[in-house]
């Protein structure tokens, strides 16, 4: 049977940080908390073996067939500079 891995020390430490939190951080606690029960349970346990095992028998490549690309840097450079022009809302702040 598949499990869900967490750190059981993590999640004391995050508890007992309760009485310091706010209202949102304790939502956000009781969210988790949730989340991870949902996850440990029987039937969500079922669906992560199923993937798992029908991951396994039916092995996917992305590209196949197509031998593997490298990236230029220039290009990905391009990208970049593009991508933080395109950030500004409408000009740039001296």
């Amino acid at each position: 049977m598949a499990v869900v891995m967490y750190d059981e020390n993590a999640i004391q430490v995050l508890n007992s940080f309760r009485p310091y939190l706010g209202h949102k951080g304790n939502l956000i606690l009781d969210t988790l908390d949730g989340l991870l029960n949902l996850l440990s349970s029987e039937p969500v346990q079922e669906f992560i073996s199923l993937q798992h095992n029908s991951s396994n028998q039916h092995t996917r490549q992305l590209f196949e067939g197509q031998e593997k690309r490298e990236a230029n840097p220039f290009t990905l450079f391009l990208i970049l500079i593009l991508l933080l022009l395109s950030d500004f809302n409408e000009s740039p702040k001296s």
